[in-house]
């Protein structure tokens, strides 16, 4: 039996490896998720009324509407902030569909080198490495935005803002 070092894994190494890395247990879930309204359900979410937040704290699952924390960060933006928000989630999104897109295209390549009848471990390596960089790009670029989102609201806002980031953040085990 041979030592797991980094260029010689194991084939349960790389599955980790490659769930880990996103794919999750259905193996291009991705894909699905981005056919039906971003979510990983079919869109039975967007369907539920469980999608984009709704403004003022309306209906929901009593989320950020008045309560504990105050009025929803949203239900308070000008329209001002609400364009230059707007401007700064459409420059996200155009940032992070190619990202997004090879991620996917890496994750296909991990699992159809994983599985192959003699896989190179150095070329599969080197993907998980690609992959790696890839989303640390993607964190990045996700924090900066967070970052700049801030910056349009003011201190009252913030505070209301950063409660719903950790809050989506927690369920979403980082995402935003």
């Amino acid at each position: 039996m041979k030592a797991n070092t980094p260029l010689n894994l194991g084939f349960s190494s790389v599955l980790a490896a490659v769930l880990w890395l996103g794919a999750g247990p259905p193996l291009f879930g991705g894909a699905v998720a981005a056919q039906h309204g971003g979510h990983g359900d079919g869109g039975k979410a967007m369907m539920a009324g469980k999608g984009k937040p709704m403004k003022g704290g309306e209906g929901g699952d009593g989320g950020m509407g008045g309560g504990l924390y105050g009025a929803d960060w949203e239900s308070t933006l000008t329209d001002e902030q609400q364009a230059r928000l707007d401007e700064l989630k459409v420059r996200q999104k155009k940032m992070m569909m190619p990202m997004k897109a090879r991620a996917r295209a890496i994750r296909a390549d991990l699992v159809t080198m994983a599985l192959a009848d003699d896989p190179d471990e150095r070329t599969l390596s080197s993907k998980v490495d690609e992959m790696l960089s890839l989303r640390r790009q993607m964190m990045m670029a996700k924090f900066r935005h967070i970052m700049a989102r801030r910056e349009v609201l003011t201190p009252e806002q913030r505070r209301s803002f950063d409660v719903h980031v950790m809050k989506k953040m927690s369920k979403k085990g980082g995402g935003h």
